[in-house]
């Protein structure tokens, strides 16, 4: 009971702090709350007690209801995963969704990731190459590698080699092929 007391505490002060109910007296450029997220994260993954998982899964899931896209970003993954929670495709969408509304150009890339590999949603070439373009076009390069394959193996698209190898050079040259 004690364990529990403590981690209870610790989840309730992460909160309060990671909701401004609580100062850190950290500075003001957001660096508080990042670390705070961190924490609420760390705690979600480490538990095992479900009265404090389900308190810290409605802590992070406060912060994404409130536009945080790192939040959204970790909800996404996690639902995807089964890190914490139990996988459910759906809500691994939603959460990379709203983050994509937001103009979050990581989260559009994890949906086209979501629906080229098909293991929590149905696979689709399509989607996925749509928003592997959208995250290009918002400036992920990562995205390149993916579009650029789509595009020379006519997955999801009709076949583009020119436009496909152009992509899979820029990613070559920047050095960030993975």
């Amino acid at each position: 009971m004690i364990k529990l007391s403590h981690c209870f505490f610790k989840s309730v002060l992460s909160f309060a702090i990671a909701s401004g109910l609580a100062s850190t007296g950290a500075s003001a450029d957001g660096e508080s709350a990042k670390s705070d997220l961190a924490r609420l994260q760390e705690e979600l993954i480490s538990t095992e007690d479900p009265v404090v998982r389900s308190f810290v899964l409605s802590s992070i899931e406060q912060l994404a209801a409130e536009g945080n896209n790192k939040a959204l970003i970790f909800l996404g993954d996690a639902f995807r995963d089964g890190r914490g929670v139990t996988v459910d495709g759906a809500r691994s969408i939603a959460h990379f969704k709203k983050a994509a509304e937001n103009g979050n150009a990581l989260a559009l890339g994890r949906l086209g990731d979501l629906f080229r590999e098909g293991k929590v949603v149905e696979a689709s070439p399509e989607l996925a190459a749509l928003y592997y373009q959208r995250a290009v076009e918002s400036g992920l390069e990562s995205a390149k590698l993916r579009l650029g394959e789509a595009l020379v193996r006519g997955l999801g698209v009709k076949v583009d080699t020119a436009r496909g190898m152009a992509l899979l050079r820029e990613v070559s040259d920047s050095g960030q092929a993975a």
